[in-house]
């Protein structure tokens, strides 16, 4: 294996997640829960956080073969605190940088056949949702209205196919999903990084941008990119 042990991070929700995953085996995980608004963010525990994992494991950062970020798409701010941390411990340790879908993490956790739906709450009447067919994905990850997901989802699915919806979007949607499959609870609403970890297994050098080229998918300009857009600023 071309990257055997992995240093996992998501910060696509209010849930901080890291991991250390060796080959297929996790070897520790932490994941707190942030509160939202001021003092409540990533930025604060973040790096203390990562070398409290690696320490747990009893490893040094000439132990990891690389790091691996989850792109989002989610929070503005969470996605910019998580890929800045990573990016520059990736430049301070010269270790290789990854990133996977923070939604295809959270799909590959929920353990379900048929399709998948992960989704998180976008806000302004919008969720960032994508959708995966036994790990394969068939929607991509866009920001879309719950009504417009929940009519794609339908016209995705296969007669008889299972269906399974997941993710902190289901907490504000949830009605609009209601009756069309599964919809997991709340054990299941943020990615967790040790499965960003796991699914970094599949990749080799060659898969890996460069450093400078690796950035969050946000899916859709900020409110300040919009507001000076509107202003006709650059």
């Amino acid at each position: 294996m071309e990257f055997a042990r992995r240093l996992a991070v998501d910060t696509a929700t209010l849930t901080q997640s890291i991991a250390v995953v060796d080959g297929d085996t996790v070897l520790a995980e932490r994941s707190l829960r942030r509160r939202r608004g001021r003092g409540g963010g990533h930025s604060g525990s973040l790096l203390s956080a990562i070398h409290g994992v690696l320490a747990e494991c009893g490893m040094a950062w000439s132990d990891v073969d690389l790091l691996v970020a989850g792109r989002g798409p989610g929070s503005f701010t969470g996605l910019r605190i998580g890929m800045a941390c990573l990016k520059g411990l990736a430049f301070a340790t010269s270790l290789p940088l990854a990133g996977i879908s923070s939604l295809e993490a959270l799909a590959a956790g929920s353990g379900a056949t048929g399709l998948v739906v992960p989704l998180f709450d976008a806000r302004k009447q919008e969720v960032y949702a994508a959708a995966y067919r036994d790990g394969a994905p068939v929607l991509p990850d866009c920001a879309i209205a719950p009504g417009d997901l929940a009519r794609s989802v339908a016209a995705l699915r296969v007669e008889g196919e299972a269906v399974t919806f997941l993710g902190e979007g289901l907490a504000t949607y949830s009605d609009t999903f209601q009756g069309m499959g599964v919809l997991l609870g709340p054990a299941f609403q943020s990615p967790r990084a040790a499965l960003l970890g796991l699914l970094a297994a599949r990749l080799t050098a060659e898969d890996l941008p460069p450093l400078a080229a690796l950035e969050p998918n946000y899916q859709r300009a900020s409110d300040a990119e919009r507001d000076r857009a509107a202003k006709g600023l650059t």
